[in-house]
């Protein structure tokens, strides 16, 4: 990739750099990175500190350093793809080639030419994610602080990440896996100091308590320029709005003459000088301080429009949208001089790519009755990816998905009972929500580059669930090697948010009384079986002599059943508390295991997962039931019947463990399973499998003190 964008001249250019609207004159900013980034008010400040940094003090030329750097944070985000795949489940070569895939995007790639943020941005939305998913799975102090340092890194690069979902996702990150008050109140510290500190400095210098003062431009662009034309006009004229809102943004700011008097601050260049002299055409400074007025006008117009047209308001946000999802390519057949004065790169091997993967379609967004068409065009011809646009449906939904199945787990015990892959897809939904559709609310023009911030996760996250899916429906794979990401239907889940069986419907249950005999009777294809306690499986086959195939399956499954009976009684009866009901569950765990018996390797650890999966269904069905006898009847007065002579005080106390605890120790001391076959059965990472454990002895530790 690298080598093709070079080939092609895909290259960083110093001037594409220095029309850049989002750094302040390169000359300037060269000069003095801290003091340009102190007196900066268009945005939030660290892109132009990096760059600054970097142009001042980089010991190598600092444009090869920028795009050195570009492709580092490029890296950065692939290894950490992979390794967020490969924590949900996916295979290391699947997961990495979701994360090639995801990386050569044409639209993301062509924002490193033009010297934009959004590539690093892409890397610190990647590595939150991974922070997110490495908490949950094991909670410590350091992963969240460094959570929040990297999401507060991410508001004070760009300002769409407002710092009220920062608060959002360090609150559901913390709520679902506690940590100590201290780090909760460290990790909160981090973005009201930085953040506040910032909107604080921005209110003493420039009387606007603000991360991005030029936002009122974004809305004048984005919600008063596809307006009908003739009913802005007519505002305009009953005084509604300012004549300001006839007059399209980001112009230099000779460009207004209808404007208050304004003397320029003198007090830095940074804001003294109304155009970049490092520039190699005539270019604004948008960060002059006599734009601030402007922009001030120009966000009490787009309010006051959205308010009295709100119909057409959201009617125009289709277009936000349809732009959002379009493609450039980042080369051309036939380049041409660009805006900044550079010719642009030729075709490249990431084109051809992303023609094949993006699955674009063209369209046209018109503007002929708009009050301010974008380039003064009547109509804006875009290619619009369907491969991305199926992308942002896939993880919306799924992180909708995440939060109803967090709700169905319930609050009372969540550190054990939601699982951790599913608060991950509700922040990755969240920052893909952010970047689409809250910047439609207000942007027009330029959400596709918004989007490109986000084109790894649209691409690599639904890429690890079709592989994911893929992988588990191979033939002689055990359910219970099945992991964190969602299983096709067939695999089993061992989880509190539900238990799917690869046989049959989730959480179907025992069989009915009526099908047993002391020992048990279901039917099973052509042949009636009947299980015994004692003499383990018989029956009648009348073909068994004419089909040695099914005869061999059935001397196979009587000697699992005689080895393996006894001891998955006991388990079930330590998971669920309950003779007959484990027997009943066992039973059913046989008849699940039987279709499959000739594609398992280790059918014993196989029964065990079924059996496991099967007492944690059990026993979520009886605690909603105990819930709902609860609340109709109220607490029963009657006493606890008396503790049968072989329980003890410890087998009291571990039944009102928590049940992720409860079963993590019957797993490892009883079944006396290694720490990495807990964590498969209770679907987790060994880490929160050890974790459980200590918790759940402190836990018990505490049940049984005086």
């Amino acid at each position: 990739m690298f080598a093709s964008m070079l080939r092609n001249g895909a290259t960083l250019d110093r001037r594409a750099l220095a029309v850049s609207w989002q750094l302040v004159d390169l000359g300037v900013l060269r000069a003095d990175p801290l003091g340009s980034t102190w007196y900066l008010h268009t945005q939030p400040p660290l892109y132009n500190l990096f760059v600054g940094s970097v142009l001042r003090w980089s010991p190598t030329p600092p444009i090869g350093t920028l795009f050195v750097l570009y492709f580092a944070c490029l890296i950065v985000t692939g290894l950490l793809l992979v390794s967020l795949g490969s924590r949900w489940g996916a295979h290391p070569v699947l997961a990495g080639t979701a994360a090639g895939v995801a990386l050569t995007t044409p639209s993301a790639l062509r924002t490193v030419v033009q010297g934009s943020y959004e590539v690093p941005l892409a890397t610190l939305v990647v590595l939150a994610l991974w922070l997110v998913q490495r908490h949950v799975d094991s909670p410590r102090p350091g992963t969240l602080v460094g959570l929040s340092t990297v999401l507060t890194t991410l508001v004070m690069v760009r300002s769409v990440f407002h710092p009220l979902w920062l608060l959002a996702v360090l609150a559901l990150v913390a709520i679902a896996r506690p940590v100590p008050a201290r780090a909760v109140a460290i990790a909160v510290a981090v973005p009201l100091v930085v953040v506040g500190g910032w909107m604080g400095k921005n209110q003493v210098l420039f009387d606007q308590a603000t991360l991005s003062s030029w936002a009122g431009f974004n809305a004048q662009r984005g919600v008063v320029a596809p307006l009908d034309e003739d009913a802005v006009a007519a505002d305009v004229a009953d005084g509604t709005v300012t004549p300001l809102a006839t007059q399209a943004p980001w112009r230099s700011i000779e460009a207004y003459p209808d404007r208050e008097p304004c003397r320029p601050d003198e007090r830095h260049r940074a804001i003294s000088r109304s155009t970049k002299g490092d520039a190699p055409r005539e270019v604004a400074n948008f960060n002059h301080s006599c734009y601030l007025p402007l922009y001030e006008e120009s966000r009490h117009n787009a309010t006051r429009l959205a308010r009295e047209h709100p119909v057409d308001y959201l009617r125009s946000r289709g277009a936000a949208l349809a732009i959002a999802f379009a493609v450039t390519p980042l080369g051309t057949d036939d380049p041409s001089v660009g805006f900044t004065g550079s010719r642009a790169p030729t075709r490249t091997s990431m084109d051809g790519v992303g023609s094949v993967v993006l699955l674009p379609v063209g369209t046209a967004v018109p503007m002929d009755t708009w009050n301010l068409p974008l380039l003064g065009w009547e109509q804006l011809p875009i290619e619009v990816s369907i491969t991305l646009i199926a992308g942002f449906l896939v993880v919306v939904g799924r992180g909708g998905l995440g939060l109803v199945r967090l709700a169905s787990a319930g609050w009372r015990d969540r550190a054990e009972t939601w699982p951790p892959h599913e608060v991950t897809w509700i922040v990755a939904a969240s920052a893909v929500g952010l970047l689409v559709v809250g910047a439609a609310m207000v942007e027009l023009g330029e959400n596709d580059r918004f989007r490109a911030t986000i084109d790894p996760l649209l691409l690599a996250l639904p890429l690890f669930l079709v592989g994911r899916r893929m992988t588990t429906w191979r033939p002689g794979r055990a359910r219970g090697d099945a992991t964190a990401l969602d299983r096709p239907p067939g695999a089993t889940i061992p989880s509190s948010s539900g238990t799917v069986d690869a046989d049959g419907p989730e959480d179907e249950g025992p069989p009915a009384a009526g099908d047993r005999h002391p020992v048990g009777l279901q039917h099973s294809t052509a042949l009636t079986r009947r299980w015994s306690v004692d003499e383990g499986p018989t029956a009648t086959m009348p073909d068994r002599e004419d089909d040695p195939t099914a005869a061999e399956e059935w001397d196979q499954i009587e000697d699992l059943y005689r080895a393996e009976h006894a001891p998955m009684v006991k388990l079930a009866h330590l998971l669920v508390g309950d003779w007959g009901l484990a027997e009943e569950l066992v039973q059913d765990a046989f008849l699940r295991l039987r279709p499959r018996l000739n594609d398992i390797e280790e059918p014993g650890a196989y029964l065990r997962t079924i059996v496991v999966n099967l007492c944690r269904s059990a026993g979520r069905r009886r605690a909603v039931a105990e819930r709902h006898r609860a609340a109709d009847s109220g607490p029963d007065p009657v006493d606890p019947p008396p503790l049968p002579p072989e329980l003890d005080e410890v087998w009291l106390a571990l039944r009102r463990l928590p049940p992720r605890r409860r079963d993590a120790l019957i797993l490892r001391y009883y079944a006396d399973l290694s720490t990495d076959e807990v964590a498969r059965l209770l679907d987790t990472r060994p880490s929160t499998a050890r974790s459980l454990i200590r918790r759940g002895l402190a836990s018990l530790k505490k049940e049984l003190e005086p």
